[in-house]
């Protein structure tokens, strides 16, 4: 095999994943990386007493953060990246575009890095003003301070191409074909029946508009349940609403946030998959579903409908009749959504897995530690959809 790397991931919550895709990216990554004979060190939040100092081969080192709204990320990245200055890394991994400041920076101490930025960020109603210009400018900064980016939809690296003329490297989250999954009792606790409800999971923010899938939901007529499972602690005020939007119907379950084997059990019983995000890149979440074998039912987004490749049901993300047309079909066929489970299975085993996107961060780590020549494009050879 080649040169053995000693590489740093920064910019993220932490390892093992608890927070978002990112974190889920990193820990499957860093785990293929492992097992192929390189070392990694992830810069996790928060205090080391009482946490591992290893996961599965994957060293994990604790640094403070600002546990502010929009600062916790870029605070932890700074203090990592002051850490990492001093030490001898072949190659810093790290995630988040807002983080393109301090890839700079590591770039003015010869630190060698590879960014993932995922998509396009100031495109979230999170961000005010200054927050969506800051992210502008990071995205046209980031293109000088990493050796490589790296996007996870078709979209974001067109936007790249086009604004910047600058070819950013497309790598698609991994995903698995799920056969089974644990009992927890999640099922029994939230009176689901298997194969009777719909799921959404995920950060519950207004791109991705939960309180919308609450509100159309209630005009179908159905026995489904709905199940929306996430939280968001830097946005109380959007998560009340997503429960106030639910409230009044004793068919929609927000279960909070839930990790682990309970989300795993939701995903493999459950027979829709709903997302009406507005804002996306390729969602992990989404990738987890169809591995699950849910049917699924998205809004027509350019990165959902990239992501799926024909495998769900789409409907207009600014029209709510449609979407409610649409997901009073889907539970009312079953036919239906057989054909998209099926759908969805092979998408997964035929265009995503983990092995080939740790493949291809391995080649532009290699090629930024400047152990191993990047001779050939690493992009998929996934056709593109309208």
């Amino acid at each position: 095999m080649s040169k053995s790397l000693n590489i740093a991931i920064i910019g993220i919550r932490g390892i093992p994943a608890r927070y978002g895709g990112f974190e889920v990216t990193a820990e499957n990554v860093a785990l293929k990386l492992i097992q192929r004979g390189h070392s990694v060190t992830a810069y996790c939040r928060g205090r080391a007493k009482g946490k591992p100092s290893e996961y599965h081969g994957i060293k994990l080192k604790y640094l403070p953060s600002l546990e502010l709204p929009h600062l916790s990320t870029p605070s932890h990245t700074f203090i990592s990246a002051i850490s990492i200055i001093g030490k001898k890394f072949d190659v810093i991994f790290g995630f988040n575009v807002g983080n393109a400041l301090i890839f700079w920076l590591l770039k003015l101490f010869g630190k060698k890095t590879v960014l993932f930025v995922d998509g396009l960020d100031w495109k979230r109603e999170k961000y005010g003003a200054f927050g969506r210009w800051f992210l502008k400018r990071s995205e046209a900064i980031a293109i000088h301070a990493a050796k490589h980016i790296v996007v996870d939809a078709i979209p974001a690296q067109k936007h790249y191409a086009e604004k910047y003329g600058y070819h950013a490297h497309y790598i698609p989250s991994g995903a698995n074909v799920v056969e089974s999954a644990p009992r927890t009792g999640i099922l029994e606790r939230l009176g689901l029946t298997p194969k009777k409800y719909a799921l959404s999971v995920g950060r519950l923010t207004p791109e991705k508009r939960q309180h919308l899938i609450a509100k159309a939901f209630k005009r179908v007529k159905t026995d489904y349940k709905m199940v929306i499972v996430g939280g968001n602690k830097y946005n109380p005020q959007y998560v009340r609403k997503v429960f106030d939007e639910a409230k009044d119907d004793d068919r929609i379950i927000c279960t909070g946030p839930l990790y682990g084997a309970d989300v795993d059990e939701l995903y493999f019983n459950a027979a829709v998959f709903v997302n009406a995000s507005k804002v996306e890149g390729t969602s992990i979440s989404l990738l987890q579903a169809m591995g699950s074998g849910c049917a699924l039912l998205v809004s027509d987004i350019p990165e959902n409908v990239s992501a799926t490749m024909g495998a769900a049901l789409i409907f207009d993300h600014e029209d709510l009749n449609d979407f409610v047309e649409k997901f009073q079909e889907i539970l009312s066929n079953e036919n239906l959504m057989r054909s998209l489970s099926q759908k969805a299975r092979d998408v997964i085993r035929n265009h995503y897995s983990w092995d080939v996107t740790a493949d291809k961060f391995e080649k532009l780590l290699l090629d930024a530690a400047g152990v191993e020549k990047l001779e050939e494009s690493i992009e998929s050879t996934m056709a593109e959809t309208s």
